[in-house]
């Protein structure tokens, strides 16, 4: 059985920067032209918070979100954009993201003690 990480380097971590920046550049290409300041500032840090890999899982929600709206125009791009946006909601930011650094993988020290405040035991 094969170990399946939340934040996978290597290959796999390479093709899921791939698939945020993909997925920001498809973003960004569909939506921000004709936008006025404000929605364009909003989708522009919802753009910047996939390149760099910061809370990917809710970026890739909103960014599903704004491809369901497009849906009705029944756009084959918006579908393909939904698919994307819902693959990268569910494998996640990858080990080279914003994400991985701040909540990646971390070394729990078990030594034994109920109450990290109490002074070790005597013998």
């Amino acid at each position: 059985m094969e170990k399946f990480s939340v934040y996978p380097a290597g290959a796999q971590g390479v093709a899921l920067l791939v698939l945020r920046v993909s997925v920001a550049c498809a973003l960004a290409s569909r939506v921000l032209p004709p936008l006025s300041f404000f929605p364009g500032a909003a989708l522009l840090a919802l753009i910047a918070a996939l390149l760099i890999g910061a809370l990917v899982r809710l970026a890739a929600i909103c960014v599903a979100f704004f491809a369901a709206i497009g849906f009705v125009a029944f756009d084959l791009a918006n579908a393909v954009h939904f698919l994307d946006a819902a693959a990268l909601l569910v494998l996640g930011p990858g080990a080279y993201s914003l994400d991985a650094c701040l909540f990646g993988r971390r070394v729990i020290r078990i030594d034994g003690r109920r109450n990290p405040s109490l002074p070790p035991p005597d013998g």
